[in-house]
């Protein structure tokens, strides 16, 4: 059930999402296995999040792509304390979402195994959608220190994991 209320929020069949894989054009083998992938987002003038900075590395932490995204919208609010951008840092960037779906795809098969923090908001951002994915929110969950419910587990931020885990 939680599985299909995730996908019916991902408008895959829109003209300017890609979709890889999943049988709809074959794609060429790549050497890439693995890719982990961060996107930095911002709020928008009409309440929506516009990608700003996209970063992924290899499964050898090589960087393959670390790229200033042009927000298509008027930004209110930078999120500076979660992103550590500021417009100043968005003054130079000329790249689309589609320029990003581009490069991305140099590095993507349907074999390749992309990974990430709360791989959900990413993909929208990206209007992307792949089908071999590991969400370390989804994989890693703990209870909280002071909660009431130990059944109920929570989803961790990602500097959650790396104090306890790293």
């Amino acid at each position: 059930m939680k599985l299909r209320l995730l996908w019916n929020r991902f408008p895959s069949n829109a003209a300017d999402w890609v979709v890889t894989g999943l049988g709809k054009k074959k794609m060429k083998p790549t050497k890439i296995e693995m890719i982990a992938i961060d996107c930095e987002m911002v709020l928008c003038e009409d309440g929506s999040e516009a990608l700003v900075r996209v970063a992924a590395v290899d499964r050898d932490l090589k960087v393959i792509l670390d790229e200033f995204v042009r927000p298509n919208q008027p930004v209110v609010d930078y999120r500076t304390f979660i992103t550590g951008l500021t417009a100043k840092d968005l003054e130079k960037a000329t790249l689309s979402v589609v320029d990003i779906q581009e490069k991305l795809l140099m590095f993507l098969s349907e074999d390749t195994i992309l990974v990430g923090q709360s791989l959900n908001h990413d993909l929208k951002v990206l209007k992307m959608d792949h089908a071999r994915l590991i969400d370390t929110s989804l994989v890693f969950k703990y209870n909280y220190d002071g909660t009431r419910r130990p059944l109920r587990l929570k989803r961790p931020s990602l500097n959650y994991l790396c104090k306890s885990i790293l």
